[in-house]
């Protein structure tokens, strides 16, 4: 009940808006592209275990202008593949969705890539 009589007596004295928050002038923020929001992100991606095929792979995040936060080699789930996970640096969607068809062409991925986004808290 507390809570409905401050929303009322913040109502009556104009300082918050009737949805319950603070009103803000910045209304005139502009709205982002999906394709221009930014994130890093952590990714899973079931290859052939063979020479070479990380170089592919970091070569074309690399390309798409996408930095390796880290990077992990799982142990393989039989003699020929084996699970890559790779957490990049903050990127803009466009260029991760780029460089994940391009990766998911490769003769040696097998699979869909698994992507979660992570947020960057402060």
């Amino acid at each position: 009940m507390a809570d409905v009589l401050g929303l009322i007596n913040n109502l009556a004295a104009d300082h918050v808006s009737p949805l319950g928050y603070a009103h803000s002038n910045e209304n005139n923020l502009p709205v982002l592209s999906v394709a221009e929001q930014q994130s890093a992100n952590y990714l899973r991606i079931t290859v052939e275990d063979k020479p070479g095929v990380m170089a592919n792979i970091a070569k074309i995040l690399a390309d798409e202008s996408i930095s390796i936060e880290a990077i992990l080699q799982k142990e393989p789930h039989n003699e020929k593949l084996a699970d890559i996970v790779i957490v990049t640096q903050v990127v803009k969607e466009a260029n991760l969705q780029s460089a994940i068809t391009t990766i998911k062409n490769l003769d040696a991925v097998f699979g869909d890539i698994m992507r979660i986004r992570v947020e960057q808290f402060l």
